[in-house]
């Protein structure tokens, strides 16, 4: 497996315009926000309550996954991904990637989206004044296309003390 450091800076950048997609949440944005993500039928998001494909929060395809975005940004957390301390190999045109982050909701949000143990597990959780910061996981694999890395694939994931009930 070859690391080129040149790429693995243009992903860094690329994690870093993701961070600010989700930060700004500016839906007029969005279709700017879209062109981080590869323009294949296959391009797949799986958000933490995805179980199954194409189903829920699992998109498959541009469509699908415009709308967990949209979504995402109207109803989730604030979510925030290790950029510096992400895990980044490249090979060729093709890149896969693993980093730690967070989502913090408030109670509001939390109220909307209900509670989800019973589907997800006992999520690991940390609560600072009103806020619920959970740690979040993220995996991805990328393509480098007309000279750009974007996203083909990111499963989002939530460390669970406990199995489905």
């Amino acid at each position: 497996m070859l690391e080129k450091s040149g790429s693995v800076e243009e992903i860094r950048a690329l994690l870093s315009a993701f961070n600010e997609g989700y930060a700004k949440r500016d839906l007029a944005a969005l279709d700017d926000f879209m062109k981080l993500f590869a323009t294949d039928d296959s391009l797949e998001f799986i958000g933490v309550g995805g179980v199954l494909p194409r189903r829920g929060a699992w998109r498959v395809g541009r469509e699908a996954v415009r709308e967990l975005v949209r979504c995402d940004w109207d109803y989730w957390g604030l979510v925030t991904v290790d950029v510096e301390k992400a895990r980044v190999a490249v090979a060729n045109d093709v890149a896969w990637l693993s980093t730690a982050g967070t989502v913090t909701t408030d109670a509001e949000t939390e109220e909307f989206l209900g509670d989800k143990e019973e589907e997800m597990g006992t999520v690991q959780n940390m609560s600072t004044s009103g806020t619920r910061v959970k740690p979040l996981r993220m995996t991805a694999v990328l393509i480098k296309r007309d000279g750009r890395w974007q996203f083909l694939q990111i499963h989002f994931s939530f460390s669970v003390r406990s199995l489905p009930k």
